[in-house]
């Protein structure tokens, strides 16, 4: 059973194909996106204090990791994490078999950043760091 909690996304993309289990709503649309990009304020960074692991990684703090559970639990196919202070994209795709996320990749580096939900689409690092 999915958990009835609405997030705030930063980026969405619903592909025309995949309306058939989408409603569109006032303010947004009921149902899973194909791809979501999250951006992670500064603020959102900050560690869970239970946590005793290294501190400089933020793929886990409570914001990220929530939104991850949510999201690969309602069936969005692909998830990236943009934190703007590391210059660093974090990919996660959806595995059928198991329904659960895999990191697909990790970009902190110039270069293609691929997008699994539009092949033909590859976002440049550069792009999305341009006046960070």
């Amino acid at each position: 059973m999915y958990r009835s909690t609405l997030r705030r996304k930063d980026a969405s993309l619903h592909r025309a194909g995949s309306f058939k289990n989408s409603a569109f709503v006032a303010g947004g649309c009921l149902g899973a996106p194909d791809w979501i990009i999250e951006i992670v304020s500064p603020g959102n960074v900050a560690r869970d204090t239970r946590d005793t692991r290294d501190t400089r990684d933020t793929r886990d703090t409570r914001d990220t990791r929530d939104k991850l559970e949510l999201y690969q639990e309602t069936g969005v196919r692909e998830y990236w994490i943009v934190l703007p202070e590391q210059q660093n994209v974090l990919v996660y795709l959806l595995d059928d078999a198991t329904a659960r996320y895999e990191l697909r990749g990790e970009f902190h580096t110039p270069g293609p950043i691929p997008v699994a939900t539009l092949p033909e689409l590859q976002l440049e690092w550069a792009e999305v760091f341009e006046g960070v």
